[in-house]
């Protein structure tokens, strides 16, 4: 497996599975209606701050030095994010951003199923520019990144937005 093919795709899935991997984006997420959405704004945005924190430990996530290391180091980069996604669902939001919470989560576990197929599909012999094109890169793969940045922007969860 090419060090270059390895690292074109890399940065569109993560993207994908992980909330906050570079920065984030969004917006305030419009007025708040008190110290419970604000609590749960916070507590959410630190919950993809973390993860994230765990994300750039696991070191350059945009190159893999084979396919051993590509074994290694994904699944783990996977497990964050499903681990980030877990712990936003067991908050309890505000009825105000209740939908677009359900939108997010909805949308955070499809990313992770691609790059759960992207994973196998790898491991199973196929060239890693190849089996992102038919995941993460498809165009529903591109939906469902889209519709969870423009949930997570709605619900406030601005460092999960990204």
């Amino acid at each position: 497996m090419r060090r270059a093919a390895m690292s074109i795709a890399l940065a569109v899935v993560l993207a994908a599975t992980m909330g906050a991997a570079w920065g984030c984006g969004g917006s305030d997420g419009g007025a708040t209606t008190g110290a419970s959405q604000a609590d749960f704004v916070a507590q959410a945005n630190a919950i993809c701050r973390s993860a994230n924190e765990e994300f750039v430990a696991l070191g350059d996530m945009q190159q893999f030095d084979d396919l051993a290391d590509f074994r290694d180091r994904f699944p783990k980069a996977i497990a964050i994010a499903r681990e980030q996604y877990a712990d936003i669902s067991r908050l309890t939001p505000p009825d105000d951003i209740s939908v677009d919470l359900a939108a997010y989560l909805q949308q955070g576990d499809l990313s992770v199923a691609l790059s759960d197929d992207l994973y196998d599909q790898v491991m199973a012999g196929k060239d890693l520019p190849e089996a992102e094109g038919a995941t993460i890169g498809s165009d529903k793969g591109q939906e469902i990144i889209a519709e969870r940045r423009r949930a997570a922007t709605a619900a406030g969860l601005e460092d999960c937005a990204s």
